[in-house]
């Protein structure tokens, strides 16, 4: 069962970086913001893409990377050049803004840690650290969140289900292409050795 899902999250974030460039967040951001803030920007991207196919249903969730996957498909769903200046707009302001958010959020959870470290470790600063890194990362998600909703409403309703189809036809035939792989492996090396 754990294979399975992690052949399907292989596939899916193959099809997600592959057909869709990088994810919103993720252009351009600057080497200095932390690995782990980046890594979990990454995976609610990767989620949100993964929670559409997982469901079985033909739509993208909300927060799929809209922006960066209809700028990586701009001709395929027939973008015009100003529908590709406002998502790369939405983009970039969406990128300055990030900074400055992961940025806080980073300082805000080596705070956390320093606190930690202490000894003995103050609960009551532990729980004040908590309630500010969930609404800091409350906030920058809602941000995302609008940015993304903002651009799929650039795309037109049929542009919208063009890029559906696009991105649905690549994870079905990416999660083909893995199912294939798994079949024609040795039964022995399947199971890891475990009996």
């Amino acid at each position: 069962m754990k294979t399975k899902k992690l052949f399907k999250l292989t596939a899916i974030a193959a099809v997600t970086t592959g057909l869709a460039g990088t994810a919103l967040a993720e252009a351009n951001r600057p080497a200095t913001l932390d690995d782990a803030i980046n890594r979990q920007t990454d995976a609610e991207e990767l989620s949100a893409c993964h929670d559409s196919a997982d469901s079985g249903t033909t739509a993208l969730s909300p927060e799929a990377p809209w922006v960066s996957l209809a700028l990586s498909n701009a001709e395929r769903i027939e973008l015009s050049a100003g529908q590709v200046r406002q998502l790369e707009i939405l983009r970039a302001d969406f990128e300055e803004e990030a900074k400055s958010r992961l940025q806080t959020i980073g300082e805000a959870e080596l705070d956390l840690r320093r606190t930690l470290s202490g000894a003995p470790v103050d609960l009551e600063q532990v729980s004040a650290r908590l309630d500010r890194i969930a609404d800091l990362r409350a906030t920058y998600r809602l941000r995302r969140i609008e940015t993304l909703l903002t651009g799929r409403d650039v795309l037109s309703i049929a542009q919208q289900e063009q890029l559906q189809d696009v991105v649905i036809q690549a994870t079905t035939a990416m999660h083909r292409a893995m199912m294939d792989g798994i079949q024609e492996q040795d039964p022995a090396d399947r199971s890891g050795g475990r009996m």
